[in-house]
């Protein structure tokens, strides 16, 4: 009967030994997917700003190939100044 005891209480003590274990590296796992969360927020959010970014710009070309297209010539010399003034 002592015997017995002895080897339940041998296994209990590394049941706990391995929850504990397993516990630790669930708390780990479980900052590491908060910490991906944060950043895929992050990124979504760079993303969808790039993707603004890209449609302002976007209509801005439609629109200096509308000047260039339709030969408007006080605009184009406008932008040519401007140009100029940039470099």
């Amino acid at each position: 009967m002592r015997e017995e005891l002895r080897t339940v209480e041998e296994v209990n003590k590394n049941l706990s030994s391995d929850l504990t274990t397993i516990t630790d590296r669930l708390r780990h796992v479980l900052k590491q997917l908060h910490e991906l969360e944060a950043e895929s927020l992050i990124q979504n959010s760079q993303i969808t700003l790039l993707e603004n970014e890209q449609l302002q710009l976007i209509g801005e070309k439609e629109n200096l190939m509308d000047v260039f297209d339709h030969g408007n010539q006080a605009e184009l010399r406008e932008l040519r100044e401007t140009c100029c003034k940039l470099s």
